[in-house]
């Protein structure tokens, strides 16, 4: 399980973990754990800094920290995603679109609005609720992604689809079972308004997907992540 977890350490962040090749899927069920390291490193330099920085400061900067960490793989497919659908007409179009590097003015607008969402997000959230947002909206998306992925199935035979064919339900459960209790154990039952935020955004995104290209890909994938991240804070914010 060690290697498992080493892979999913080593897919989600920039960290140098050298790994043997194995199951992506068997990966996945740590997906929330990562999520979960990557939260509780967020609020550390958050509470560490905060008597010396004003808020509105740190927010923006831990949302730059998650897109440096992650090596701006979930901002990529938010880019991509937003560009393809966006512009394209055809599933042919989009996932041609999917395919290219370059980022259109959707794309660049759809980082503008997730960039500028999250950090008034985290920056109006009252104080009370910021080490609980900075950890579950690292957690409850990496878990929705598989659902995700599982549920409209693979577009293409990319790094998505091969993900989508090979998680099973007891690898979606068990990831679901390790998000719910790390999010119950830090955010108590607030952590039910965060998982119905997620599936709020899971479920358009699984009929959108399916009826315009089939399933998903690795991009959409990404930009399901910082959709329902988005999503968390915004209900955060607003607690």
């Amino acid at each position: 399980m060690i290697h498992a977890f080493l892979a999913a350490l080593q897919f989600l962040t920039i960290l140098p973990v050298r790994t043997p090749p194995g199951s992506l899927a068997t990966a996945a069920v740590f997906f929330p754990v990562v999520g979960a390291l990557v939260g509780l490193a967020s609020a550390g330099i958050y509470f560490l800094l905060l008597p010396v920085a004003p808020r509105s400061l740190l927010a923006i900067l831990i949302v730059a920290l998650w897109a440096v960490w992650n090596g701006g793989l979930h901002e990529d497919g938010l880019a991509d995603t937003a560009d393809a659908f966006g512009g394209g007409q055809s599933r042919e179009d989009i996932l041609r679109i999917l395919k290219d590097s370059a980022i259109g003015s959707f794309g660049a607008l759809a980082l503008i609005f997730s960039a500028l969402l999250r950090w008034q997000s985290l920056a109006l959230a009252a104080e009370g609720q910021i080490g609980r947002l900075l950890v579950v909206s690292q957690v409850l998306p990496r878990v929705g992604m598989l659902w995700l992925a599982y549920s409209a199935g693979g577009a293409t035979k990319g790094l998505g689809g091969s993900l989508a064919e090979a998680l099973t339900r007891r690898h979606l459960w068990v990831a679901t079972a390790i998000a719910l209790a790390i999010s119950f154990a830090v955010a108590g039952w607030t952590a039910f308004l965060f998982v119905v935020v997620c599936g709020a955004v899971i479920l358009p995104l699984r009929w959108f997907f399916r009826s315009r290209i089939g399933g998903i890909t690795g991009d959409c994938l990404g930009a399901a992540n910082q959709l329902q991240e988005t999503g968390v804070l915004l209900a955060g914010a607003c607690l």
